[in-house]
């Protein structure tokens, strides 16, 4: 396991290098890792907040021996490697019972661990009280990663996904429909003979291609002078962001700029071919509410709802070109990132399950029957829902291979602290997260939770009868050892495993957020991967995995193995 571990935190040291690219001879040695680790350790203890001091002394804290020397420092480095027994150890102990811990953290110092049954009382709270938007804007370092800091991070930019974008989701879906085949025949091929591909990296690509058809009119989504910087920068503000973020912050005016500058001459030169198409939809859009169109009606794409939009505003900025190019980057970002680990799970996930189990020809029967109904074969919005199987399955791939063990990053500004219950006050500027991976693992939650049955949130009557898949495959009732005397929060009682779609969010499946600050886009990102999943499974054929690939568990991440490499063939 610690081989493993190490190997794939390989991947990971790639980003201590500019260009993204570090030959294995090149990485730090273990040495200067501890050293560098070390050295900001010791520099954020010297600008310590006395208080949160205070705080962190009377909290119980998992993964730190009080009875070691440096056991704060210790307890950090080993969370750099072994944050997921921390997590575990500290759930079992303390959040079982409701009692709230600390976990340490190298990138922002210890996290408050938020137990499932304070999670309406804490993350309930308003931003003013319990920011959601400063840790996320710090988690990828935008002052250092984004080009424009007024578009991200934006409750404009928020405000498109969650309403303009979902709205006209019905509308966006017949280019969707039509750009996945398209970009699955350029990237997996068209022979019948088996091809080998990375499996990351071509869901990006297609990923890319196909959020690009809806932002922006064609051909763009095919050009290779703009997919190749786009898809590299949306990949690299993640991993640029969370190593700045790891350098104390007196250093990262200096050491910012310098780890982000190639993300951001990626980031500029796909801003210099976006200005001139912007440019143009802007006149158009002008002549066409000056009643002299001639004709012409404002297509349905993202371009058009950033500028329809900004023009709402009243605010001329809002119109800027650059501002508008820069917003389609973000959504590309948000897009491609998000989408592609999760899809990237899900293929190895289902791709890795016994033949015997059947899931894949039931999955590829049911999108064949629902898209057998439409005349066109165009994948709708109102076909895409009736996927109930293939949306089963993404939810679960999403609560399995979720990815962290801890998320959902929150940070207290309530002047005076926020204050839980008369005995627990956490005061301003502590971080707090959600131990994700371990509610999604809590057999209080989900029935048989180690193991990956993708029909497990599917409606009964929809698995077929042959299929020998279902949650009673053990022959016990689910949650027969559900706790009744579980913390008496309601959004923690034993959810009903086989009645959630995958934009149904709960306290019991995280993978999207929860309460108000929950992922804005998730709508327009279930319709894409289900599109694409559904294309993949009716087009292709991939090669059963004998075993699961490793994922890169590093910090508090889980992500998929980046050289993991799957073989596709197209149909007959």
């Amino acid at each position: 396991m610690a081989n493993q571990t190490i190997d794939g935190t390989l991947e990971w040291l790639e980003i201590l290098s500019l260009n993204g690219k570090v030959e294995q001879s090149r990485v730090w040695s273990p040495v200067a890792i501890f050293f560098l680790l070390s050295l900001c350790f010791v520099a954020r203890k010297l600008f310590r907040n006395r208080t949160l001091d205070q705080f962190y002394k009377s909290q119980p804290y998992a993964g730190r021996n009080p009875q070691q020397w440096f056991s704060s420092l210790r307890a950090t480095l080993r969370s750099f490697f072994h944050n997921a027994e921390q997590v575990r150890k500290g759930y079992a102990q303390y959040a079982k019972r409701n009692i709230p811990f600390l976990v340490p953290n190298f990138r922002t110092g210890p996290s408050f661990v938020c137990p499932p049954g304070l999670l309406q009382t804490i993350l309930g709270k308003p931003e003013s009280k319990l920011a959601a938007v400063v840790p996320m804007s710090d988690f990828i370092s935008s002052e250092y990663t984004i080009r424009d800091p007024h578009v991200y991070p934006s409750e404009l930019h928020s405000g498109h996904l969650r309403n303009e974008v979902t709205k006209r989701l019905a509308l966006l879906a017949p280019d969707l429909s039509a750009e996945v085949p398209h970009a699955l025949d350029q990237i997996w091929g068209t022979t019948k003979e088996w091809n080998t591909v990375i499996n990351m990296g071509s869901i990006e690509n297609i990923v890319a291609r196909t959020i690009t058809r809806v932002s922006v009119p064609l051909p763009l989504c095919r050009d290779e002078n703009y997919l190749n910087p786009l898809q590299s920068y949306c990949m690299s503000v993640l991993r640029n962001g969370i190593l700045i973020q790891m350098f104390p912050s007196f250093m990262r005016p200096v050491i910012g700029p310098l780890i982000a500058w190639k993300g951001k001459r990626e980031c500029e030169s796909c801003i210099k071919i976006l200005i001139p198409i912007v440019n143009e939809r802007l006149a158009q859009y002008k002549r066409y509410l000056d009643i002299s169109s001639n004709g012409w009606k404002p297509p349905n794409d993202i371009l058009q709802v950033q500028i329809e939009q900004g023009h709402a505003t009243g605010d001329p900025e809002q119109l800027s070109p650059r501002r508008i190019a820069n917003r389609l980057i973000i959504v590309s970002f948000s897009a491609i990132d998000g989408v592609s680990i999760a899809l990237s799970h899900v293929l190895l996930d289902l791709f890795s399950t016994p033949p015997s189990e059947g899931y894949v020809e039931t999955l590829r029967q049911e999108c064949d029957t629902v898209i057998k109904e439409n005349p066109e074969g165009c994948w709708t919005k109102d076909k895409i829902s009736r996927l109930v199987l293939l949306d089963s399955t993404i939810r679960e791939s999403m609560r399995h291979s979720d990815h962290g063990w801890t998320a959902l990053a929150r940070r207290v500004t309530a002047p005076n602290g926020l204050t839980v219950s008369p005995s627990l006050t956490i005061p301003r500027g502590v971080n707090v997260q959600v131990p994700i991976h371990s509610i999604h693992m809590d057999p209080d939650f989900h029935h048989d939770p180690e193991q990956f049955l993708p029909f497990r949130f599917a409606p009964p009557e929809s698995i077929p009868k042959s299929n020998p898949s279902s949650l009673f495959s053990s022959g016990t009732e689910p949650y027969a050892n559900a706790n009744p005397d579980h913390p008496t929060d309601t959004a923690h009682q034993p959810p009903d495993d086989y009645a959630k779609s995958l934009v149904t969010l709960d306290a019991t499946f995280l993978s999207f957020g929860y309460r108000q600050h929950s992922c804005p886009g998730r709508y327009i990102a279930v319709h894409l991967m289900k599109v694409i999943l559904a294309n993949m499974l009716q087009r292709y054929d991939v090669e059963r995995l004998p075993k699961r690939p490793t994922r890169v568990e590093l910090m508090e991440f889980r992500i998929p193995n980046e050289d993991a490499k799957i073989r596709v063939r197209k149909r007959a």
